[in-house]
Parts: structure tokens; sequence; C-alpha cells
């Protein structure tokens, strides 16, 4: 009888093990090799969203550890910012990769004087675990009734506010000088690629040390 209970002990424990290990390849799987070949080394066609090169970054409205956002500027860097749209943290595993990639070479922007903010629609707890989960450290904002996104310009249309998916953007980056200014965008039409994150800090400095 006691052999039995150590027995299924070990079996319970186990189980347990596994069921974890299961969920920890899972999300490795669906966050890493989901996106194996996600990354461009440049912004590869001719889709445009959002305000002209030249025009100023239009008004936003998020949240950030609660506390509303409207202005960038206060989160900007020495040299300016790279503004990411995103979609979702919680189910869209191409944005999470991209903020994990992001993440990494925060230093990098970091050194050249350029802030990393992201934007998603999602609700701020949801972004909140994510950002803990893989220990985010540049600001991500909620977008809040989707105002920024319709603002910038990249809110998709074809959901409706009764529609679970309304409020989703085309996701994509505006390169925003210190006056304001948005000096340049990357943006790709199909949300499965993203610029790689090199590039990305490349085409930032290009624009913004110039």
């Amino acid at each position: 009888m006691k052999k039995s209970l150590i027995v299924l002990a070990v079996v319970i424990v186990a189980a347990g093990i596994f069921a974890a290990n299961s969920k920890f390849v899972k999300r490795y799987y669906y966050v890493y090799f989901k996106t194996d070949d996600m990354f461009v080394e440049a912004d590869v066609d001719s889709f445009d969203k959002g305000p002209e090169v030249g025009s100023p970054m239009p008004a936003i409205r998020g949240v950030l550890d609660g506390n509303e956002v409207t202005d960038i500027a206060s989160l900007a860097g020495s040299n300016g910012t790279v503004f990411v749209v995103n979609r979702s943290l919680e189910w869209c595993p191409f944005c999470m990769r991209q903020s994990i990639e992001l993440q990494n070479m925060k230093d990098q922007f970091d050194a050249n004087g350029i802030a990393i903010i992201m934007m998603t629609y999602d609700d701020p707890t949801i972004q909140d675990a994510f950002v803990s989960r893989h220990s985010i450290e540049y600001p991500v904002l909620s977008d809040v009734n989707a105002e920024s996104f319709a603002n910038l310009q990249v809110l998709r249309e074809e959901y409706g506010p009764d529609d679970a998916q309304y409020g989703l953007p085309y996701p994509g980056m505006f390169v925003v000088g210190t006056d304001g200014v948005i000096k340049g965008k990357l943006f790709i039409e199909a949300y499965s690629y993203r610029v790689d994150t090199n590039a990305v800090l490349n085409f930032a400095t290009e624009h913004l040390l110039k």
C-alpha cells in the first residue's frame, strides 16, 4: 500500500512537470518557431499608413501604469523616438516576438538616445502580464477607445465598435524627432512580417542623428 502511494505521488509529480513543460514548449513554439521567418531586412513594399513624413506626430491617448499619456514627449529619448504600433501581446505571436527582440536591443537604442515606445489595443492588465513575464523595460501603452490609432490613421476600419477586434491597428513604426515631427515610417502590409530590429535601429539613427 505504501509503495503504491509512493508510485502514485511520483506519477502526479511527473504529470505536473510534464504539464508545466508542455505549456512552456507550446508558448516557446507559438512565439519563436511560428515566427521564425517574420523578420525582413527593410521595408519591402509600398504600403504606407499614417501621416506623411515631415508632418507632426498626431496626438495620442493611452494608458501606462494606470496613468493617462497624451504626449510622447515625456517618454522620448534625447534624440527621438521609435513609436511602435502593435496589435496584441495576448494572441499575436509576431507582436510578441517583435516586442522581445526590441527589448533585447534596448541598450543599443538607449546608447543612441532613441526611446522605444509601444502601443497595442490590449487591456493594460494583459500588457502588464506580458511585460512582467519578458522583463520589458520600455513603455507599453494601451490605446483608449481606439482614439490613438484613429488619429494615427492606422486603425483597421473593417471592424466596428461592436466587434471584438475593434481597435486593431496595422502594425508598424513611426520614427519621431525631438521636434515632434515624423522623420520616417516602417509599415509592411502583411502583419506577419516586421523589419529586423537591427535594421530598425539603423533606420532610426539615419533619420534622427543627421
